[in-house]
Parts: C-alpha cells; sequence; structure tokens
C-alpha cells in the first residue's frame, strides 16, 4: 500500500483525484491539507510515502515545502503537481530535489504512471515539464533515465559539494590534477550542472551526502 498525502488548496478538483487514486486498489490517500503551514505537521502526523504538492499553496509557497523537506532529509518522496507552468519553477522544482514533476495538465494515468514511479525509487517528468524544460533550457539534462555515475565519479561529486577544489581532490585521493578535471567534466555532463554551486545543491537535495 502506498501512503499519500496532498498539499493542494484547491480541493474539489484534489477531492476528485483523491477518489480516482483511493479506488486503484494500492494507493492509500491519508489526508489533504489546503496551506503550505500544515504540511509539515502532516507529515509528522501521517509519516506517509509520498506528498503531492502544489506550488501555489497560500501560507507557504510549494518550494519552500519541498527545499524543507529536503534539507531535512525526510523519508516522504515528493510528487510535484502544479497548475503553474512557468519554466523557471519547473526547473526549480527538479533542481530542489523533487521526485517527480508534473503539471495539472497532466491525466489521471500519468500520474497514477508518476506515484507508481516515485514510489519504486526512480524520478519522473510529466510530458509537458519535460517538453517545457528542453526548450527552455536545452543545454541541461531533462529525462527519466537513470543516470549513472562511476564510483569514482560519486566520490569527487561528494568532495566537490564539500568545498574541494580539483588540487585537493587530487592530492586526496592521489590522482593527477587532469584526471580529476576529466572526471569532474564528465560528471556535470551527465547531471546537466555547471558549477560547484549547483553540484552541491544537487548533492543535498538528493540527500546523497548522508
Amino acid at each position: 500500500m502506498i501512503n499519500v498525502i496532498f498539499a493542494d488548496d484547491h480541493q474539489l478538483a484534489v477531492e476528485g483525484l483523491s477518489f480516482f487514486l483511493s479506488s486503484v486498489g494500492n494507493i492509500n490517500v491519508q489526508t489533504i491539507v489546503t496551506n503550505g503551514n500544515d504540511v509539515a505537521p502532516a507529515l509528522e502526523k501521517h509519516n506517509p510515502d509520498i506528498l503531492i504538492l502544489d506550488m501555489g499553496l497560500p501560507g507557504r509557497h510549494g518550494l519552500e515545502v519541498l527545499h524543507d523537506i529536503k534539507s531535512k532529509k525526510h523519508k516522504t518522496k515528493v510528487v510535484v503537481l502544479t497548475g503553474l507552468d512557468e519554466p523557471s519553477l519547473l526547473k526549480d522544482a527538479v533542481l530542489t530535489g523533487a521526485n517527480a514533476v508534473l503539471t495539472k495538465a497532466a491525466d489521471t494515468d500519468e500520474i497514477l504512471t508518476a506515484i507508481n514511479t516515485v514510489h519504486g525509487g526512480d524520478i519522473y517528468l510529466g510530458k509537458f515539464v519535460q517538453k517545457t524544460l528542453e526548450t527552455a533550457y536545452p543545454d541541461l539534462k531533462w529525462d527519466n533515465a537513470p543516470i549513472s555515475l562511476t564510483k569514482r565519479e560519486k566520490e569527487i561529486l561528494l568532495m566537490i559539494a564539500d568545498g574541494n577544489n580539483s588540487a585537493q581532490i587530487s592530492t586526496d585521493l592521489n590522482i593527477a590534477e587532469p584526471t580529476v578535471r576529466k572526471h569532474r567534466q564528465n560528471l556535470m555532463e551527465k547531471l546537466g550542472l555547471h558549477n560547484s554551486a549547483e553540484i552541491t545543491k544537487y548533492v543535498l537535495s538528493r540527500g546523497l551526502n548522508s
């Protein structure tokens, strides 16, 4: 059984989606909250597997809620389901660590796919979201394929996130500095990241340093 909480102030629409998901058989909708300030208490009380989160919440914006969940390394996975489709907002949701990002233009089958995909441990980007991000940010990597890093790449990724430069990493790992720079280039290309700040945000949002 997948335990789910909704955080969305469009109550009629959410109740309809909640009824559909509950009828599927493997999803239990525990509660619906309509204010961003109520999300943390609901997570504490119900400890759900998945939070389905709108961005335009009263009280606290969805991005603030998402950031708090990820920074505190809460086990609950977050499916962003938003009526807002600005590319910058969708990008921020992905980079802040949302496990799935969809707009409310998605049909119920796609929402169900996203929930099951996230519960299985993978990332999901809605079709509209992926197309929007690819158009707005063509230089970044926007797809649902799992990203595979080598053991050395992940080691260097974590060291960069800890504030180490290439020379320090070279010394600590006893490898040549040009080799470090090559690994850094490869992992940044794989992840669609451009600098140390983005690497740090990526590592923290996904709890890779835990």
